[in-house]
């Protein structure tokens, strides 16, 4: 997953998640973070994302060196582009092999 990656990478090295707060834990499934809304306890988290149409360059595959954009419109404002699409079977215990 090297755009998923790159994009994490470039928002740690940007410093995005510092001070972030985890805003959903359900547990024994799943913690969540990253939305830089969380900075204030008192605010509902969840919506926010990085800026939309900034850039990350990708750190491996095929076109490593690249500059990608993340979205500029829309719901998904600030986001990555789905990288895998291809539809799984959400099945407790199954992994796929890609």
């Amino acid at each position: 997953m090297p755009l998923t990656g790159s994009n994490f990478v470039a928002l740690c090295q940007a410093k995005f998640y510092d001070g972030l707060h985890f805003h959903r834990v359900i547990k024994g499934f799943m913690a969540q973070f990253g939305c830089p809304i969380s900075k204030d306890p008192k605010a509902d988290a969840g919506e926010g994302a990085p800026t939309p149409g900034s850039t990350f360059t990708l750190l491996q595959g095929p076109e490593a060196g690249t500059s990608v954009t993340r979205l500029s419109e829309g719901d998904s404002a600030g986001c990555i582009a789905d990288e895998h699409t291809e539809k799984l079977p959400n099945v407790r215990r199954v992994l796929k092999g890609l």
